[in-house]
């Protein structure tokens, strides 16, 4: 069964093309202005050499090129693998090597240490939003373009690139706070699935994908696919919460005695309470 997550973002371009689906500093993009630069996007990607599975670094703020990028990526079938703004030259070094990205997407502000870390893991190829075009000199081990040269490639009528359910869509790294982070690999279909359950779980829809005629996958499919992972799922539909939240004397919030008393019960098995093989330490 092909599924590839962007059509979540050509569904809806084509059900609300003017809706706002960005709004940032004055700046406002629709619906169908974000679908078409993506696909733009998407086929610059290809033009650079770019295709399905490969990964695909993304170092941006939260700024409107983030979206346009990681719908691209997508689009083109390639893997989303984002990093953090704040990183160092070793950090980013360590992330892009351990991943395998073939080339990194970046912001001007940051460019010096995104460089210095795509050098070290091999990486030759970096765009970066805000960098103007500079006249060529002596080559450099490290190629950096303006982001607007992966919009240069005409999209009309840009064929999203199939992929299976559980084929790779982004890999997000832990913080490493306890060793070297680890990417965890997030498949279209549990990233579709993370948006359309809590509405279903909750009475609220948060996403909705309307499969047009001739896709590969029918919305009845999908819908059945997601109602199999949905039954396995034992949470109650609604929480109720009190009036005043249970504090501690610190007054913090205890937030195990805001579940349900099943939960409260697993929760207290857990941390060792009505089991005499564990002791508890005292704080």
């Amino acid at each position: 069964m092909n599924f590839n997550l962007a059509v979540i973002l050509q569904e809806t371009a084509a059900a609300s093309p003017d809706r706002a689906a960005v709004v940032y500093e004055g700046v406002q993009l629709s619906y169908a202005e974000l679908d078409a630069l993506s696909s733009r996007l998407a086929a610059g990607l290809e033009s650079a050499g770019v295709g399905p599975g490969d990964l695909v670094g993304l170092q941006l703020p939260n700024i409107p090129q983030f979206l346009i990028a990681y719908f691209g990526i997508l689009k083109a079938g390639a893997v989303v693998v984002p990093l953090n703004v704040m990183l160092k030259p070793p950090e980013i070094a360590f992330h892009l090597s351990d991943s395998g990205v073939k080339l990194l997407i970046t912001w001007d502000a940051i460019l010096g240490d995104a460089v210095k870390g795509a050098g070290a893991a091999g990486v030759n190829t970096v765009y970066a939003v805000g960098h103007a075009a500079q006249a060529a000199g002596p080559a450099e081990p490290v190629s950096v373009l303006p982001f607007e040269h992966l919009l240069a490639v005409p999209a009309d009528g840009y064929l999203l690139a199939p992929r299976a359910l559980t084929d790779t869509a982004v890999v997000v790294y832990t913080s490493g706070t306890t060793g070297r982070p680890k990417g965890a690999m997030l498949t279209h279909i549990q990233l579709y699935m993370n948006a359309d359950i809590p509405g279903r779980l909750f009475g609220e829809v948060m996403a909705v994908v309307t499969v047009r005629d001739g896709a590969a996958v029918t919305e009845a499919k999908l819908h059945a696919y997601c109602q199999e992972r949905i039954a396995a799922y034992k949470y109650p539909r609604r929480f109720e919460f009190p009036d005043q939240l249970p504090k501690n004397s610190l007054g913090k919030v205890l937030k195990d005695e805001l579940l349900p008393p099943e939960f409260q019960r697993a929760a207290a098995k857990r941390a060792g309470v009505g089991r005499p093989d564990v002791q508890r330490a005292a704080v």
